[in-house]
Parts: structure tokens; C-alpha cells; sequence
């Protein structure tokens, strides 16, 4: 479509919308979407919430590509039906989440307080320097514990750690990790998996996102973004 035939539709479309007033708005496809918010790339901005003249508008997969490549099925159903529970039936979940980053003994005594005899089950996630773990390095570990969160800079390029302070964080990892009375929550967990044992880290009762959500349906994408969008698009919204 032309920019010059894209204004006189716009037009059109916008006087739709003013005498419709509706209270929420399906965008299917990368047209649609351009066409009402101005925005381009369906599949990074599908089920997100753009607002348009007060009114919200969730860009969708179009249906032609949902019956084209079956594994945008259940992407589809996901991003209407929430949706249609926040904004048309009012149902928003709540989160609170905080977390607190490690730089001292101290915290390090109470982080390890909380997680090295828990036996609930812990999240955890890694950033590195690249993706080659026989060259890069580990940059942070992350913990989650049901509200709690913790982050612990290991080979950070903003922080300088004594030997001693750098052992010490890594020895409290590995007990926290070689647990055997919880589960260790990762996603893509090989990833993590190759790092922490490069550190010497050993990891017990691992449970993969990744792998789990594969089971509930093989089809759908499984990148941690997407999860996101499915599972917790009101957190989403906040990024």
C-alpha cells in the first residue's frame, strides 16, 4: 500500500473508530498494526498494548499466518483471551516482586540465610559476557524465591571483588545449588548448566521452562519473551 493511499484509509479508519468507541482493539497483522499506531515487526510487538487515542490496541498474528504455521495457534488464543480478561472483563493478576543485589558480606550472610536450607523451589537465571562458555564469563547469578529476588555480580566489569569475597559468593552458589530437597528453576537450562560447571558449580533437580512449556504445546515458541507475553503481559507492559 502506498503512504499516500495508507493516509486517505487512515482517514477512514479513524472517523470508524471515534463513532464505534470501542473499548478494545484487535490490530491482525503488520499492515493493520502500521496502519493504526504506525509501528512495524508483528512478531516482537504481538500481545503487547499500544494506546490509540485512549483506547487500547493489542496487535494480533493475522489469521491467514495463524492457518498458515499452526504454531501461531496458540500465540493467537493467548493474546486475545488476555486481553479480553484486562481490558474487556477487568481481571489483572498482581504481582510484587523486589530483589536486592549483593555487595557486601552481609548481604551475602543474609542471602545465604534465606536460600541455602530452603526446600521451595528456587528460579535462577545467568548473564554472561557471550555465549561461548569456555572463553566468557559469567557477569551475574540470579535468584528468585517466591516475592524475593537476589543478584550476584561475579566476573562484573562494574565491580571488583577480593579473592576472598569472590570465593566466598561462588562457594555459597554451589551449596544453594547442590541442594537435593528443592528444584532449581532455568530456562534453556543447558545454557546456565555449561557456565555454573565451568565455575565448578554443581547443579541438583533441575527443572527447564523451556523444556516444560514444550510438553504443554510443541508448536508455540518457546524464547523467554514469549513466555512472558503469555504468562505475565501485565509485567510486560512495564519494560
Amino acid at each position: 500500500m502506498s503512504p499516500s493511499n495508507m493516509k486517505i484509509c487512515r482517514e477512514y479508519l479513524t472517523d470508524t473508530i471515534r463513532h464505534v468507541n470501542p473499548r478494545l482493539i484487535f490490530v491482525c497483522g503488520n499492515l493493520a498494526m502500521k496502519m493504526l499506531i504506525k509501528k512495524s515487526g508483528i512478531s516482537s510487538k504481538r500481545g503487547r498494548c499500544f494506546m490509540y487515542e485512549g483506547i487500547p490496541v493489542v496487535p494480533l498474528f493475522h489469521p491467514q499466518t495463524v492457518i498458515n504455521e499452526p504454531r501461531h495457534k496458540f500465540l493467537f488464543d493467548t493474546d486475545i483471551k488476555n486481553s479480553i480478561d484486562k481490558y474487556i472483563l477487568n481481571k489483572e493478576v498482581s504481582h510484587s516482586f523486589d530483589y536486592k543485589v549483593i555487595m557486601s558480606y552481609e548481604d551475602l550472610n543474609e542471602f545465604c540465610s534465606e536460600l541455602i536450607d530452603t526446600s521451595e523451589t528456587i528460579a535462577c537465571d545467568i548473564e554472561t559476557t557471550g555465549l561461548d562458555f569456555l572463553r566468557d564469563k559469567m557477569m551475574t547469578i540470579a535468584f528468585s524465591l517466591k516475592d524475593k529476588g537476589w543478584v550476584l555480580p561475579i566476573d562484573h566489569k562494574e565491580v571488583e571483588w577480593e579473592d576472598s569475597m569472590k570465593e566466598s559468593i561462588l562457594r555459597a552458589v554451589s551449596e544453594i545449588l547442590s541442594n537435593k530437597r528443592n528444584k532449581k528453576v532455568f530456562h534453556n537450562a543447558k545454557f546456565d548448566l555449561k557456565f555454573l560447571k565451568q565455575y565448578g558449580i554443581k547443579v541438583e533437580n533441575v527443572w527447564d521452562t523451556k523444556l516444560m512449556h514444550h510438553l504443554i504445546d510443541e508448536n508455540t515458541p518457546k524464547s523467554l519473551m514469549e513466555l512472558v507475553k503469555i504468562y505475565f503481559p501485565k509485567e510486560l507492559e512495564s519494560f
